[in-house]
Protein backbone atom coordinates (compact mmCIF):
# COMPACT_ATOMS: atom_id res chain seq x y z
CA UNK A 1 0.00 0.00 0.00
CA UNK A 2 1.15 3.25 -0.96
CA UNK A 3 0.68 6.10 1.76
CA UNK A 4 -0.12 9.70 0.45
CA UNK A 5 2.86 11.07 0.73
CA UNK A 6 4.65 8.45 -2.00
CA UNK A 7 1.27 9.24 -4.13
CA UNK A 8 1.57 12.95 -4.12
CA UNK A 9 5.71 12.49 -4.70
CA UNK A 10 5.22 10.41 -7.85
CA UNK A 11 2.54 12.80 -9.56
CA UNK A 12 4.63 15.50 -8.72
CA UNK A 13 7.42 13.98 -10.35
CA UNK A 14 5.55 12.69 -13.47
CA UNK A 15 3.89 15.94 -14.06
CA UNK A 16 7.47 17.66 -14.22
CA UNK A 17 8.23 15.02 -17.13
CA UNK A 18 9.77 12.24 -15.32
CA UNK A 19 9.64 8.77 -16.65
CA UNK A 20 8.24 5.33 -15.53
CA UNK A 21 11.34 4.08 -14.54
CA UNK A 22 13.07 7.32 -13.59
CA UNK A 23 10.48 7.43 -10.65
CA UNK A 24 10.71 3.87 -9.98
CA UNK A 25 14.12 4.13 -9.33
CA UNK A 26 14.13 7.80 -7.06
CA UNK A 27 11.33 6.43 -5.16
CA UNK A 28 12.68 3.11 -4.64
CA UNK A 29 9.48 1.19 -5.71
CA UNK A 30 9.01 -1.62 -8.73
CA UNK A 31 8.51 -0.27 -11.83
CA UNK A 32 4.74 -1.84 -12.20
CA UNK A 33 3.92 -0.12 -8.88
CA UNK A 34 4.42 3.07 -11.09
CA UNK A 35 2.87 2.80 -14.24
CA UNK A 36 -0.21 1.29 -12.84
CA UNK A 37 -0.86 4.39 -10.32
CA UNK A 38 -0.19 6.62 -13.10
CA UNK A 39 -2.55 4.67 -15.14
CA UNK A 40 -5.24 4.87 -12.46
CA UNK A 41 -4.70 8.51 -12.13
CA UNK A 42 -4.54 9.84 -15.32
CA UNK A 43 -0.95 10.16 -15.47
CA UNK A 44 -0.04 8.29 -18.21
CA UNK A 45 0.01 9.82 -21.59
CA UNK A 46 -0.65 13.57 -20.78
CA UNK A 47 3.41 14.26 -19.58
CA UNK A 48 6.07 15.47 -21.71
CA UNK A 49 8.84 13.26 -20.99
CA UNK A 50 12.50 14.51 -19.89
CA UNK A 51 15.24 14.54 -22.74
CA UNK A 52 17.24 11.21 -21.61
CA UNK A 53 20.63 11.68 -21.50
CA UNK A 54 22.91 9.04 -23.53
CA UNK A 55 22.28 6.06 -21.33
CA UNK A 56 25.53 3.88 -21.70
CA UNK A 57 27.95 3.91 -24.41
CA UNK A 58 27.62 1.78 -27.58
CA UNK A 59 29.07 -1.74 -27.78
CA UNK A 60 31.88 -2.24 -29.77
CA UNK A 61 31.72 -5.42 -31.61
CA UNK A 62 33.72 -8.07 -31.13
CA UNK A 63 36.04 -8.47 -34.21
CA UNK A 64 36.32 -12.24 -35.34
CA UNK A 65 39.82 -13.23 -36.18
CA UNK A 66 39.91 -14.26 -39.89
CA UNK A 67 41.35 -17.49 -40.94
CA UNK A 68 43.21 -17.70 -44.09
CA UNK A 69 43.31 -21.19 -45.29
CA UNK A 70 45.68 -22.70 -48.23
CA UNK A 71 44.47 -26.11 -49.81
CA UNK A 72 45.91 -27.74 -52.66
CA UNK A 73 43.94 -30.54 -54.04
CA UNK A 74 45.65 -32.06 -56.68
CA UNK A 75 43.53 -34.83 -58.81
CA UNK A 76 44.44 -37.20 -61.89
CA UNK A 77 41.24 -37.19 -62.92
CA UNK A 78 37.98 -34.92 -62.56
CA UNK A 79 37.91 -34.24 -58.67
CA UNK A 80 34.19 -36.68 -57.38
CA UNK A 81 31.23 -34.78 -56.04
CA UNK A 82 32.49 -36.55 -52.91
CA UNK A 83 35.49 -35.63 -53.03
CA UNK A 84 34.44 -32.00 -53.13
CA UNK A 85 32.05 -32.16 -50.73
CA UNK A 86 34.60 -33.92 -48.00
CA UNK A 87 36.43 -30.57 -48.86
CA UNK A 88 34.32 -28.65 -48.59
CA UNK A 89 32.59 -30.14 -44.76
CA UNK A 90 36.59 -29.82 -43.71
CA UNK A 91 36.39 -26.04 -44.05
CA UNK A 92 33.33 -25.89 -42.52
CA UNK A 93 34.17 -27.84 -39.44
CA UNK A 94 37.30 -25.17 -38.99
CA UNK A 95 35.60 -22.35 -39.61
CA UNK A 96 33.37 -23.71 -36.62
CA UNK A 97 30.10 -23.71 -38.38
Amino acid sequence: MMSPVQRQRIEELRRKGMGYGAIAKHMKMPLNTIKSFCRRNNLASDVIPMPRKQRCKPRKKKEVPKISLEITVSYNEKPSAVAVADVMQTLMHIQGR
